[in-house]
């Protein structure tokens, strides 16, 4: 028990959220893996982490993290990068919202972020590389140009388009079905059903 009288465990609820939200990062990604760097995952953690929180979406994203090893062939510095990486673009997109609801605002907010995050994979890629030993820092960086593009439009497209829709519907699912009382949508799913 915390000091507010609260339990802080995680319920049954919480991992039944957990593997499914970790399923659908797995098959987000491997629906698209066949277009070179066009990714699903950050554009979903952000989403996820907005309307179900970090306490559901960290787990989920260190469990696609780990499965991610063993569905494609384990390269230790893609391992590295993804456990650096998607945690924290889940921990900056909770520092982001915090327990607002999603709203326009964010939404804008959220597109340069998607953006931004992109842009900081492209970096974390020649940095790990140089780090480990692998290979100099520029000219993986310039080499990784092409593969970059095509990531940063889609997570921007992506937020811009889904971000709101998604959001507000994982929202009122959770409220209605799940029956989460920490739903940020309660007073608007109320007022529509």
């Amino acid at each position: 028990m915390t000091d507010s009288g609260k339990k802080n465990f995680i319920s049954a609820s919480d991992i039944a959220i957990i593997g499914l939200l970790s399923a659908l990062l797995v098959a987000g990604k491997f629906a698209l893996q066949f277009i070179s760097n066009v990714e699903i995952v950050s554009p979903l953690i952000i989403i996820f982490t907005c309307s179900l929180g970090m306490k559901r979406t960290l787990p989920a994203v260190l469990i696609f993290c780990l499965l991610d090893n063993f569905l494609y062939l384990f390269s230790f510095l893609v391992t590295i990068q993804y456990f650096f990486h998607f945690p924290l673009l889940c921990i900056l997109t909770k520092l982001i919202i915090r327990d607002k609801s999603p709203n326009f605002k964010y939404n804008i907010i959220f597109i340069f972020f998607a953006g931004f995050m992109a842009l900081c994979f492209w970096i974390e890629t020649p940095v790990i590389n140089e780090l480990a030993g692998f290979t100099k820092f520029m000219p993986t960086m310039i080499a990784g140009i092409p593969f970059m593009i095509p990531m940063l439009i889609t997570n921007t497209v992506v937020i811009a388009v889904l971000y709101l829709p998604l959001c507000k519907t994982i929202n009122r699912v959770s409220y209605r079905i799940i029956g989460d009382r920490n739903s940020k949508v309660k007073r608007e799913v109320d007022k529509t059903y």
